[in-house]
């Protein structure tokens, strides 16, 4: 799965089940870690190549110890219970962990030639799903389909939610008589307003983060031929 589609659907679940937006935000962050040393050494390719391929992504970057150990530890499980145990009884590394753990299990489904070993260093074993998100001859294309579809249903569901909120707290209600004791002025009788300031936010955040798909390099071969296995062991 895509970066930013970890990131999103992370966060939209975490505030759709009434999960506070620090803790849903600190989710979204577990759940980008996994791809930032890859996501780091993406960036420094293109600040020295106008238009690198992916042949050039997986040598320069892939095939750099600065960015393939740091990669490889962030997608182990053995990493993932360190830090379990590091920040147990953390309410926000709580978050933190539950959106890392998220990243591992759906790239665990959904990678096939380039996954990474899960259980490293232990391990330099990979378990190759048979389904990829982005390797044609794996049904990539029905995976990028799929991912990009759930991001589209997720944000519908917001705009839903968020469009009935505006028609509830818009309605009259009845007046109802301040109590005698009670300075306050108003309130929030119908739960409109925080609602709808939840809803809208996971909206805005699936709006930025469900763009069509698109190549981030260039391909050197043709679209009809299914990418070559190639095993890079750790």
């Amino acid at each position: 799965m895509r970066t930013y589609s970890h990131a999103a659907l992370t966060y939209a679940a975490l505030r759709l089940i009434d999960r506070p937006g620090s803790e849903a935000m600190t989710a979204a962050l577990g759940a980008t870690l996994p791809d930032l040393p890859v996501g780091l050494g993406a960036a420094w390719l293109w600040t020295g190549k106008h238009s690198p391929t992916r042949k050039d992504f997986d040598r320069e970057v892939c095939g750099r110890s600065i960015f393939r150990l740091p990669d490889a530890a962030a997608h182990s499980f053995l990493s993932l219970s360190g830090a379990a145990l590091v920040l147990r009884g953390s309410g926000a590394g709580r978050g933190f962990l539950v959106g890392w753990a998220g990243h591992l299990i759906l790239d665990f489904l959904t990678h096939s030639s380039d996954a990474r070993p899960q259980f490293w260093p232990l391990l330099k074993w990979r378990f190759k799903s048979p389904v990829s998100y982005r390797e044609r001859a794996r049904h990539g294309r029905i995976a990028a389909v799929a991912e990009h579809t759930l991001l589209a249903l997720a944000l519908a569901l917001a705009l839903a939610l968020a469009l009935a909120g505006l028609w509830r707290s818009s309605a009259p209600t009845p007046r109802r008589r301040a109590p005698a004791a009670s300075g306050a002025c108003g309130g929030n009788l119908s739960g409109g307003p925080s609602f709808n300031r939840r809803v809208f936010t996971v909206s805005a955040a699936l709006l930025v983060a469900s763009p069509a798909p698109s190549r981030y390099f260039k391909s050197e071969q043709s679209l009809r031929k299914p990418p070559v296995d190639q095993e890079n062991p750790i």
